[in-house]
């Protein structure tokens, strides 16, 4: 049988980040009183949400794509007041790489091809 396309049991990603990118869309468009600042913010930290739950469903894991998710997601809490200087964000990037490539190291360490190398 062949897959279907754009159906929510094998795209679930999918519609979540389009679902998530929609509502977030709907909120900054009509939230009373929210600075424009405040509304690049929200989209933003939404995309790097959505980024970030898009790399955790593909196998094998991208570290690098984790890791840009949660910068940019830190990056972009500058609109609501909370701002990193860049060795903060160097030293939580690069603790949160190390962090996943232990717990990932099965999805990253290459393993020997199952087929015969012709001699």
């Amino acid at each position: 049988m062949a897959p279907r396309l754009l159906d929510p049991e094998t795209e679930p990603v999918m519609y979540l980040v389009g679902g998530l990118n929609a509502l977030v869309a709907l909120l900054v468009a009509f939230w009373p009183h929210l600075s424009i600042d405040e509304a690049a913010a929200m989209t933003t930290i939404a995309t790097g949400v959505t980024t970030g739950i898009t790399a955790l469903a593909t196998r094998p894991f991208d570290v690098s794509a984790i890791t840009a998710a949660v910068t940019t997601c830190l990056v972009a809490t500058a609109g609501f007041g909370l701002h990193f200087d860049p060795r903060q964000l160097g030293a939580i990037v690069a603790a949160l790489t190390i962090v996943l490539a232990l717990v990932l190291r099965q999805h990253l360490t290459p393993i020997k091809s199952p087929r015969a190398r012709p001699s």
